[in-house]
Parts: structure tokens; C-alpha cells; sequence
């Protein structure tokens, strides 16, 4: 089962031109402090990919399923999203465009357009 979190990494976000940052001004045009103020770098890197499981809930395949199987599932791939290029791979294949869009559809149609 795919999960909003997993979505949102999926939908690239385009921000408005007028949102991009500018370094020394704050909301409203006013000016403020840098946010690099020395000795505030804690050394977090973001991942250059974002690495999704895939899984189905194994009751949605039975038809009186046992109590055990409440959180059981069955993986169905993985999903690679490549950070910088936007670029998403399904089991190591890469998905072109057309295939990135019904997922992001689905995605879409599941948890709504939360840009």
C-alpha cells in the first residue's frame, strides 16, 4: 500500500516564482538576519533518493482470513525516486512519463492534490 508520505515524495513541487528564497528577506519583502548564523550547521545532508516499499495488505487476498494476518503484507516492489532529476524508477526499471503520471493520478485520486 502506497502512503501519503511515499505521495508526496512522488509529486514533484513547482513553487511560484514569487515564493523562490531570497537570502536577507522575510515574508513581506522586510529584511532579516541570514539563516546561516555560524554554528548552526548540524551537518544533515538530504538523500539523493528516496527509496519506497510497496506492500498489499494480505487480507485483501482472503476471504475469511485468520486473526494473525491483521498486519500482514505481501511486499510488491519498491519504488526509487531520484531527488534531483524528478526521476522515478519502479523495481530498478525507470518509468517514463506517462507511467510517472498514473502514479502520481493515484496518488492524486487517494490523498487529494496537497501541494
Amino acid at each position: 500500500m502506497i502512503t501519503e508520505t511515499a505521495c508526496r515524495e512522488l509529486v514533484r513541487h513547482v513553487p511560484a516564482d514569487d515564493v523562490a528564497y531570497q537570502p536577507g528577506v522575510g515574508s513581506g519583502g522586510r529584511t532579516v538576519a541570514p539563516a546561516d548564523l555560524a554554528g548552526s550547521s548540524y551537518g544533515v545532508v538530504t538523500p539523493e533518493r528516496v527509496y519506497i516499499d510497496l506492500t498489499i495488505p494480505l487480507r485483501r487476498f482472503l476471504v475469511d482470513p485468520p486473526p494473525f494476518t491483521e498486519s500482514a503484507e505481501i511486499k510488491a516492489g519498491y519504488v526509487v525516486v531520484d531527488v534531483k532529476s524528478g526521476q522515478v524508477f519502479y523495481n530498478g526499471q525507470r518509468l517514463g512519463d506517462s507511467a510517472n503520471a498514473v502514479v502520481v493520478t493515484e496518488c492524486r485520486k487517494r490523498f487529494g492534490d496537497r501541494r
